[in-house]
């Protein structure tokens, strides 16, 4: 999974390119951000859209998804996590998981219980984790699916 960790209060922009028009899903509603299309110029991926991220927060932590258009059912706002990592698998999306360097009370002191489910000759066995924010989002760049802001809102 590609990540990148960006500082406080920058600015940072997210490039995708396709074979058709495409769409963005973001970490946060309440984000500052601006969206732009263009013509790559490339016949085999002309569709361009480029996410600026504006004065990073820590609402910015999360998933981001390029998304091309065709697959979405009905709005991609409305699309489950699980949906989103099946795009990925099946190359009609792309995704980055954005870290955010900085301090805040929340960081520094959440705890949350984490589960996860493996299987072990068929049979679901659930383990819990007990670990701090800091050591749930490092475990978390293995999984897709997990918003790391839903813990901690601004």
């Amino acid at each position: 999974m590609e990540y990148v960790t960006l500082e406080l209060n920058t600015n940072y922009t997210i490039r995708c390119e396709a074979d058709e028009p495409l769409s963005w899903r973001l970490a946060s509603d309440s984000l500052n951000y601006d969206v732009q299309t263009f013509n790559t110029g490339d016949p085999q991926r002309p569709h361009g859209s480029m996410l600026y991220l504006l004065d990073i927060s820590t609402m910015n932590l999360g998933n981001y998804y390029c998304i091309k258009k065709s697959s979405i059912p009905n709005s991609v706002e409305d699309m489950m996590d699980e949906e989103l990592v099946e795009l990925v698998n099946n190359n009609t999306a792309s995704s980055i998981y954005v870290y955010v360097n900085g301090k805040n009370k929340c960081t520094e002191e959440l705890h949350v219980i984490f589960t996860n489910a493996i299987i072990l000759r068929q049979t679901p066995i659930i383990f819990y984790h007990k670990m701090n924010f800091r050591s749930l989002v490092r475990f978390s760049t293995r999984i897709r699916s997990y918003h790391a802001n839903q813990l901690c809102p601004i």
